[in-house]
């Protein structure tokens, strides 16, 4: 369910960021990720409410890297180089994060994984935040 969600939620954004600046994508998708993490939490295992707050997960991911693209290069010029930057630190991310959440699952067990997504959420809307207040 989160795949086939992730990749609709890749599709919808394509028309909507069209249409939307992406600064407000980033920070209602970031807000929408944080709430349905907040909700994997309160669900506490429950079937139907884990697998609508993981479609809303999905749904509030799918669009942030994209726009991130497109927020950076609305405040920057991005060159190659620039562009690279962004991909080597997506890929750092992508290589650590997994490692971490799997050094919380084995040490404190299946419930660390919605906490961090939450954590993860609640500094990714912090940071779209300060950069849409500090960039022009």
């Amino acid at each position: 369910m989160f795949w086939a969600a992730f990749t609709a939620g890749r599709l919808g954004a394509v028309g909507i960021t069209r249409r939307v600046r992406p600064v407000a994508v980033l920070v209602a998708s970031c807000v929408l990720a944080t709430l349905a993490a907040a909700a994997l939490i309160a669900a506490r295992g429950n079937g139907a409410p884990v697998w609508i707050a993981t479609v809303l997960f999905a749904l509030g991911l799918s669009p942030q890297f994209a726009s991130m693209l497109a927020f950076a290069s609305e405040h920057l010029p991005l060159t190659g180089s620039a562009t690279a930057g962004f991909f080597a630190a997506a890929a750092v991310g992508g290589l650590s994060l997994p490692w971490v959440i799997g050094q919380l699952l084995s040490g404190v067990g299946t419930g660390a994984f919605p906490v961090v997504m939450l954590l993860g959420g609640v500094a990714t809307l912090a940071w779209v935040l300060v950069l849409g207040r500090l960039l022009p």
